[in-house]
């Protein structure tokens, strides 16, 4: 292929696959704002959620405050930690996306390494600046963006400190990093990893991550020194296709007139020899390293000088000894192979990676959650082990007032007679008992509290209690009574009496009559107390713990209700990018 059809087809090609990228584009970017808006709804949901401190009304307790004012930082910590995670993944997503519209080729090497020789060529520049006519003519001139020190500009080429044609800057130093897009190519110019700044570290990692080709330039004069192969081993093992460059694969010669005198120089390529020689060193150096360029990519002797040089000459030949037109091929193979389907699928597949990074965050955010919830649930075993501890206290409290008020009854009836009916009692002693409880428990949380045991009263309600009132004790005896009894007549006149005068005789008997009396032994104290004390274990065993549980609830519900709402929101989003999903 003629010199010219070689640059215009490498052109051609980088036009024809921007055009395609952009298509695939445009099918994801609905999909992407999707993403990014299901985000914002996710924020603004939980700086809401977390814009008003968490407060129960009456709170006194120390340890409750304490409880709030912990899980809510904590909370605040976790929503500004996952935010920040994701707004920095969507940078990175945002940066892929910029780049997924084409081939990213990742350029290392250091200054005097010729690489800026080379993408300027690339660019077109050169060529455009020579008036050879060519496919570049059809583009706008290509702009390079620098980075420096973490400030962006953009200029018309790639500057290098060389001397040359392209030399016409002073700019680049070993903080400076470079590039621009040619149709669907985009093109990296960095000295190499670890010798720049911070920021654009990051940034050349992140390049070299989504690039389709890393180049490593070494100058022919110099090649190999051993930071030359400890980068080109740790660009390797990235394990993206790796072609190392040889550049400026060029030497000037005087050249002489008939009768030798020096009339000019005239630059030639290298000789095939020098150049065999110096690839088969840096082969077999980087074997040693374990890169093996067969596999992931080759090398290539080339010099952009000569390529010039050759468009100017319109010498094929000269072109081909640049090897400039294997380069510019290789591009165009990249574009073409079987790689270039697996390009435009890579939207897609980055859409649906992206979600289940964002996923895999969200994720690990609700493991948070629930480990706080956890948490929350310990506080709450421990304040109510805390209560466990003061409820034997409070029996005793509550055995010995109703001791007092059962003794203060027991002596009202006995001085004043009358008894003190089961409902009375039981009305008595259950607001003592919840006077007890309430200001037990008021001293472990807060004022309100007896509000909230109100809503429960009944459950330490003693109904059954018996009326107190005093006993009595009934005894039998016998009473002699004397009464007259009918008899016959004792004789002959008192049977003539009784027939002719209808008289009756009678005769006095003794009789003895049981009776019963009732007495006063004292007032049933014992009975009832005996009933109301194990009414009262049962409040104690079942009743009051669960009365407990709800309060203790009641005051931790706010930071478990915040957990929950968090919980739900990070869920829901989570639902919403799986249906987004390609």
């Amino acid at each position: 292929m003629a010199m010219l059809e070689t640059i215009n087809n490498f052109v051609d090609t980088m036009v024809e696959c921007q055009g395609k990228f952009e298509n695939v584009q445009k099918s994801i970017r609905e999909r992407e704002e999707n993403i990014h808006s299901s985000i914002e709804q996710l924020d603004q949901n939980l700086t809401e959620l977390l814009s008003q401190p968490v407060q129960v009304e009456g709170i006194e307790s120390e340890d409750l405050n304490k409880i709030y004012a912990d899980a809510q930082r904590s909370l605040e910590s976790l929503a500004k930690k996952l935010m920040d995670e994701i707004q920095s993944a969507q940078k990175g997503f945002q940066f892929i996306r910029e780049h997924e519209t084409s081939f990213n080729i990742a350029v290392f090497g250091k200054v005097k390494a010729g690489k800026s020789y080379l993408g300027n060529f690339v660019m077109g520049n050169p060529i455009r600046k020579r008036n050879i006519p060519s496919a570049y003519d059809r583009l706008e001139p290509p702009v390079v963006t620098v980075y420096d020190r973490g400030k962006t500009s953009t200029q018309d080429r790639l500057e290098e400190i060389e001397e040359g044609d392209f030399a016409v800057g002073a700019s680049e130093t070993t903080s400076t990093i470079q590039y621009f897009k040619l149709g669907g190519l985009t093109w990296f110019d960095t000295p190499g990893i670890g010798s720049v700044t911070w920021e654009n570290e990051m940034l050349a990692k992140d390049y070299v991550t989504n690039a389709d080709l890393v180049i490593f330039t070494c100058n022919s004069d110099a090649a190999g020194t051993r930071q030359d192969f400890t980068e080109m081993k740790e660009l390797y093992k990235v394990g993206k296709a790796f072609l190392l460059l040889l550049t400026q694969s060029d030497t000037m010669e005087d050249e002489l007139d008939d009768d030798g005198e020096i009339i000019g120089a005239v630059l030639y390529p290298k000789s095939q020899e020098d150049r065999a020689a110096t690839e088969q060193y840096m082969r077999e150096t980087l074997r040693k390293e374990n890169v093996d360029l067969y596999k992931k990519g080759g090398i290539l002797t080339v010099s952009a000088k000569l390529a010039l040089n050759a468009l100017e000459k319109k010498d094929e030949n000269l072109f081909r000894d640049s090897h400039m037109g294997d380069l510019l091929q290789r591009l165009v193979d990249i574009t073409t192979n079987d790689g270039a389907t697996l390009k435009l699928r890579t939207p897609t597949i980055r859409l649906n990676e992206a979600i289940d990074q964002l996923n895999a965050k969200l994720s690990q955010a609700d493991r948070e959650i629930q480990h706080s919830q956890n948490q929350l649930k310990e506080k709450i075993a421990e304040i109510q082990d805390s209560l466990i501890l003061i409820q034997e206290s409070m029996k005793i409290s509550c055995r010995q007032q109703i001791d007092t008020i059962l003794l203060r009854e027991k002596e009202n009836i006995e001085q004043n007679g009358g008894s003190l009916s089961e409902q009375n009692l039981s009305r008595i002693i259950s607001e003592r008992l919840f006077d007890i409880i309430s200001r037990e428990v008021i001293q472990k949380f807060s004022s309100n509290v007896g509000s909230i045991l109100s809503l429960s009263k009944d459950m330490l309600v003693i109904k059954q209690t018996g009326s107190l009132r005093m006993k009595q004790e009934k005894q039998e005896y016998e009473r002699p009574v004397t009464k007259s009894v009918e008899r016959s007549p004792d004789d002959l006149l008192g049977l003539v009496g009784s027939l002719l005068f209808d008289k009756t005789y009678y005769r006095t008997v003794i009789e003895t009559k049981k009776e019963t009396r009732t007495f006063d032994i004292g007032v049933n104290h014992d009975e009832v107390n005996t009933i109301i004390q194990t009414a009262l274990d049962d409040i104690f065993q079942y009743s009051l713990p669960e009365l407990l549980k709800e309060v203790v609830e009641y005051y931790l519900s706010p930071i478990s209700n915040l957990h929950q709402k968090a919980f739900q929101y990070i869920q829901e989003t989570q639902q919403r990018l799986e249906k987004i999903k390609c």
